[in-house]
């Protein structure tokens, strides 16, 4: 999927990894009065109107009870059967707002005469993709700005998990998790206005940290308490034996 660049998908790897939100479909099986095109849903992605036919790709419709790539064995959609939870006219957007745990919450306020709107269900580290032709370090930096509000320069390696497409062998994801230290203590606060980035950021204890609501567990939950221990760092750069998984990025 992540190769994608425009029409009608006829094959892929089998086995759910990835979410995605179908719009509609196009049964017509000619188009343009050229050569047939197979009947196809349209979905969005959520990568950015960069990829694919400007965020979205067509998928061939039909093909068996689940349909192509399992878009149909897990599909979903939202009901509404209680009423809507007024949402508070002001919010202290410079301090902490508590937000129950388990809770969704929704603040709003006024900031230079725009109305601001964000909430909160889950949490995570910030982290994301690499733009066209950014070093995976400089990624990381440079996301933990964003997203957190604060510099940070990175020691080492923490982790790097690939999953591999089994027909093609080719990687469907990867994400390389690093460990990095504040560059300046005595004045990094994290943001607390929100933005297109993140609803804001905070520091949280590591007895604190099984309370939270985490949308990705796995890796806070493991290298929090290493680290805090203690624990070192892997050598900041590719293992060896996956460096062939990372060839179109600097690292």
């Amino acid at each position: 999927m992540q190769f994608y660049s425009r029409g009608v998908i006829s094959s892929c790897c089998e086995g759910l990894n990835h979410g995605v939100l179908a719009v509609g479909f196009n049964t017509t099986v000619s188009v343009g009065g050229g050569g047939g095109e197979a009947a196809h849903w349209i979905v969005k992605n959520s990568w950015g109107a960069g990829w694919g036919e400007e965020g979205f790709f067509r998928l061939k419709m039909g093909e068996g009870p689940t349909g192509l790539c399992e878009i149909a064995s897990a599909a979903s959609y939202p009901t509404k059967s209680i009423p809507n939870k007024p949402v508070p006219e002001l919010c202290d957007p410079f301090g902490w707002t508590e937000c129950p745990v388990g809770n969704a919450c929704s603040c709003s306020f006024s900031l230079f005469g725009f109305l601001c709107l964000w909430t909160v269900a889950a949490a995570c580290g910030p982290g994301g993709g690499s733009d066209e032709g950014e070093a995976l370090t400089v990624t990381a930096a440079r996301e933990c700005l964003e997203e957190a509000g604060v510099e940070v320069e990175l020691q080492g390696l923490a982790d790097v998990a690939v999953n591999l497409c089994p027909t093609s062998g080719k990687p469907v994801w990867r994400l390389a998790t690093f460990y990095a230290v504040l560059k300046d203590e005595a004045t990094a606060v994290p943001k607390t206005l929100p933005c297109f980035e993140s609803a804001g950021a905070c520091w949280v204890g590591l007895e604190d940290l099984p309370h939270v609501p985490l949308r990705s567990p796995r890796i806070p939950l493991t290298f929090f308490p290493h680290f805090a221990g203690g624990g070192q760092a892997r050598p900041l750069a590719l293992p060896e034996e996956l460096r062939h998984l990372f060839t179109d990025v600097d690292f």
